[in-house]
C-alpha cells in the first residue's frame, strides 16, 4: 500500500522532491520506496533525467488504475472506520457556469469519488481578500490568456432562445425584431453581433434592446415571455432545459472565438482530489 500511494504522489507531481514534502519524508525516502517497487515489479515506471523523472509508457498505464484504488480504499476505509473525513476540493467558476453546468457534472464526479467532496463557489462574488485559493478554477477566455497549465474544457456556441409561444411566432429572420432584446453585455456576441451575422438591417431606435446583467436573468425574463435571449451552448443547456426554452431553429449558432478554460492553481501543491477532478473533467467524452 506504502509503495503505491509513494507511486501515485511521485508521478503526480512528477518530482521525488515534491513528493517528500506530501508524503512528510525525505526525497531519499521516496527514492527508495520507489526503487523497491520497481524492484518487485521486475521493470522501471519512471524515466530520470537528471533532477527531474517522468513516467515511462509502463508508469503511465499504470497510474490510474492505481489513482482508482487508492480513493476506493479511502472511501471504503472512511465509510467501515470513519479513519478520515471527506477530502475537500473546492471548484471556482462564473456564476452562468455554477449554476448550469457545472452541479450535474460534481454530482457524476463524486458518484465515482465517494471520499471526495467539491466545494463550489461563483468568482462572481467571491472576496479575493479571503487567503483562501480555489484549489481549481474554471474561467471564460481565449488560449492566451492562461498559463500553460490550462486545459481548454468547453467550447461555447452563442444561440437564440426563447419561451414557446415566442419561437413559434418567428417565421423569418427579420420576425426577431418584433420582440424584445435581453442583452448582456458581458456576451461577446450580442445582439449587434448577431443581427449584422443574419444579415437584418434596422435603425437601432427602432430596436427594442433591453440591457440585463447576465445570462441567468436574461433567460428567466425569456421563459415568462418578455423578449428573445442568447443562450451559451453546451454551458446553458441544464438551465435552458429546465426553463422550458427553446431555439430559434431559424438563426444558426455562432461559434465563439473564446471558450472555457480548466487549471489546477498551484498545481505543485495540488492534492489527488483536485488532479483527480481536473483529470475527470477534462477526460475525452
Amino acid at each position: 500500500m506504502n509503495w503505491l500511494r509513494v507511486f501515485e504522489a511521485a508521478a503526480r507531481h512528477e518530482s521525488f522532491a515534491k513528493a517528500s514534502v506530501e508524503l512528510a519524508v525525505s526525497p531519499a525516502a521516496v527514492s527508495q520506496q520507489i526503487l523497491a517497487f520497481e524492484t518487485h515489479l521486475g521493470e522501471p515506471l519512471f524515466v530520470r533525467k537528471g533532477n527531474r523523472i517522468e513516467l515511462n509508457s509502463a508508469g503511465r498505464a499504470l497510474l490510474p488504475t492505481v489513482e482508482r484504488s487508492l480513493s476506493n480504499v479511502e472511501a471504503k476505509l472512511n465509510s467501515l472506520f470513519h479513519t478520515k473525513s471527506h477530502q475537500h476540493v473546492i471548484l471556482e467558476g462564473s456564476q452562468l457556469l455554477t449554476m448550469s453546468w457545472l452541479p450535474r457534472k460534481i454530482a457524476e464526479f463524486e458518484s465515482e469519488n465517494k471520499n471526495i467532496r467539491i466545494t463550489v463557489r461563483s468568482d462572481d462574488f467571491f472576496e479575493r481578500e479571503v487567503d483562501e485559493v480555489a484549489d481549481v478554477s474554471i474561467r471564460f477566455g481565449a488560449r492566451s490568456d492562461f498559463g500553460a497549465n490550462a486545459h481548454a474544457l468547453i467550447p461555447v456556441s452563442y444561440h437564440v432562445v426563447g419561451a414557446p409561444q415566442v419561437v413559434g411566432g418567428i417565421r423569418k429572420a427579420d420576425d426577431l425584431l418584433k420582440f424584445r432584446l435581453l442583452d448582456v453585455a458581458s456576451h461577446s456576441v450580442g445582439w449587434q453581433h448577431l443581427l449584422t451575422e443574419l444579415s437584418i438591417s434596422a435603425d437601432v431606435r427602432a430596436i427594442d434592446l433591453m440591457p440585463v446583467e447576465n445570462t441567468p436573468i436574461a433567460l428567466l425574463m425569456a421563459r415568462e415571455g418578455l423578449g428573445l435571449a442568447i443562450s451559451l451552448g453546451p454551458v446553458c443547456e441544464p438551465l435552458v432545459d429546465v426553463l422550458g426554452l427553446e431555439a430559434v431553429p431559424l438563426v444558426p449558432a455562432i461559434a465563439s472565438k473564446d471558450q472555457y478554460y480548466l487549471a489546477v492553481n498551484n498545481p505543485s501543491r495540488a492534492s489527488r482530489g483536485a488532479v483527480l477532478l481536473e483529470k475527470w473533467l477534462t477526460k475525452p467524452s
